[in-house]
């Protein structure tokens, strides 16, 4: 089998030093299709944890279903899958995990609190998971986008954009490419130094 570069929720492939990783079809908020996703890989360098979803919700409206499933997908399947990926990555000459945060949790945008919730708890699990695998050559960073132009966006938050383009300091709407560069040089041996730390990629939407 190929090796396995980047674990999705559905079907991801990201290219690292010119060369395409594998794919995996994996609900990764379940515990055993995250053993199955991964049973036959063979070698693991970077993990990138990008799945997501940002239902709408605030105090008064979300039922404690909602919130389950939030907490689900944003924040346990980064840990599901970074601690069955740990042998794996452990084993590997030096590995990678990136996150992924959310803009939101910068900036206590209301309407979305059940996702902001989850995904900020990532801050502590990429911090933690930075001292605790640093000693096994791995590192763990996070990165936070603005909102991204993507399918899912236009078609949960369709017209919003205009707002967000104009808050940011780049009056620009994100793409995906403008991720890119940051991923693949987490992905990299150059970074090697960098660890723990929370980076945006928001055009100047938010400061640290």
């Amino acid at each position: 089998m190929k090796p396995l570069h980047a674990v999705p929720l559905f079907v991801l492939g990201l290219a690292v030093a010119g060369a395409l990783s594998g794919t995996v079809i994996a609900d990764v908020t379940e515990h055993g299709e995250v053993a199955t996703m991964l049973r036959d890989v063979d070698d693991l360098h970077v993990l990138f944890n990008n799945a997501g979803a940002y239902p709408p919700g605030t105090l008064e409206s979300l039922t404690v279903e909602e919130w389950d499933r939030a907490f689900a997908l944003n924040a346990r399947s980064p840990f599901l899958v970074t601690q069955a990926a740990l042998p794996l990555l452990g084993a590997a000459d030096e590995a990678r995990v990136i996150n992924i945060g959310t803009i939101m949790a910068h900036r206590g945008a209301p309407g979305n609190l059940h996702y902001v919730a989850a995904k900020s708890s990532l801050t502590g699990l990429t911090r933690v998971l930075a001292r605790e695998l640093a000693p096994r050559g791995i590192t763990v960073n996070m990165i936070v986008p603005s909102m991204v132009e993507t399918e899912t966006a236009e078609r949960d938050y369709p017209g919003v954009s205009d707002a967000i383009v104009a808050d940011q300091a780049v009056r620009r709407y994100e793409q995906p490419e403008d991720l890119v560069g940051l991923v693949v040089f987490l992905a990299s041996r150059e970074s090697s130094m960098i660890t723990g730390q929370t980076i945006l990629v928001d055009g100047g939407r938010a400061f640290l």
